[in-house]
């Protein structure tokens, strides 16, 4: 009988190691970010959840569902007063995700014009140029 017992715990045990075994995932696997950094002028102030998604519905509509799953697209900041933001993608989709922001029109029914100001890998240097006056 306490061989059963020695056994249940075991197994139980086994459970709780393995779960303790789980790793993130090394860097080298989840691939290199590349940061946007993007302007859209408007009349009104626009959410961060109308600009999200107005910007996946139109990647989803250039690149389709397979296109936008290989972005990795994030929107990490938004600023309503000045209407910049920082979009993150995958380092080789860099381009189409500026395609898709310009394209982008309307956020919400209001208009909107596009422009793209900068591209990095590292986002606190877009946040440095995201403070500096537009030109």
């Amino acid at each position: 009988m306490n061989k059963k017992s020695d056994s249940v715990s075991g197994a139980s045990g086994q459970g709780k190691n393995q779960k303790a075994n789980l790793k993130p995932i090394p860097s080298t696997i989840r691939g290199k970010k590349r940061y946007v950094l993007f302007e859209l002028h408007s009349d009104s102030r626009l959410r961060a959840n109308d600009v999200n998604d107005a910007l996946w519905a139109v990647l989803l509509k250039l690149f389709g569902e397979k296109g936008v799953a290989g972005q990795k697209l994030w929107l990490v900041v938004w600023d309503e007063k000045t209407g910049k933001g920082i979009a993150r993608c995958s380092n080789n989709k860099v381009e189409e995700l500026k395609e898709g922001i310009l394209f982008l029109k309307e956020v919400k029914g209001v208009k909107v014009v596009p422009r793209t100001i900068s591209t990095s890998g590292s986002m606190l240097k877009l946040k440095g140029k995201a403070n500096e006056k537009s030109q």
